[in-house]
C-alpha cells in the first residue's frame, strides 16, 4: 500500500479589500483560507526533518498577502482563484490543491459565505 501525504491548512487570515458594494469594498474584512494539498510525491521532509522539503507556511502566509496587497476584489470567486494560482505556483504539476475562501458577508440573515476551487481530476 502506497502513502498518501495530505497537508492541511485551516483558516488562514487575511485582511482584503472585498466586496460588491462600494462601502463594503472600502473597509478591509477578513477572509478566511484553508488549502489542502495531497502531493503526488512523499515530502522529502517526512524523512529528513528539514524545512526546505516542504511547505514554509510563513512564506506562504506572505506569498498569499502579496496577492491581495493594495488590490480590490469584488468577488470571493476572483479572489479565491487569485489565491488559488499563487499557492499553484509552489506546487509540483501533479500535486491537488483544494483551496476554499471563507467570509463573513454583511448580512443579517447569512453566518457565512465559502468558495471552493481544486485541480482534482474527476473520474
Amino acid at each position: 500500500m502506497d502513502t498518501i501525504a495530505l497537508l492541511k491548512l485551516t483558516d488562514l487570515k487575511l485582511s482584503v479589500n472585498l466586496g460588491w458594494p462600494d462601502d463594503e469594498l472600502a473597509v478591509p474584512q477578513d477572509v478566511f483560507i484553508t488549502i489542502e494539498i495531497r502531493y503526488a510525491q512523499l515530502p522529502s521532509a517526512c524523512d529528513s526533518d528539514d524545512l526546505a522539503g516542504t511547505l514554509c507556511y510563513d512564506q506562504l502566509s506572505q506569498k498569499l498577502a502579496s496577492v491581495v496587497a493594495g488590490k480590490q476584489f469584488r468577488l470571493i470567486e476572483r479572489l479565491a482563484q487569485a489565491l488559488f494560482n499563487q499557492v499553484m505556483l509552489l506546487l509540483a504539476p501533479d500535486d491537488v490543491l483544494t483551496l476554499s475562501l471563507a467570509k463573513n458577508p454583511p448580512m443579517d440573515n447569512l453566518a457565512g459565505a465559502a468558495f471552493t476551487l481544486t485541480n482534482e481530476k474527476r473520474p
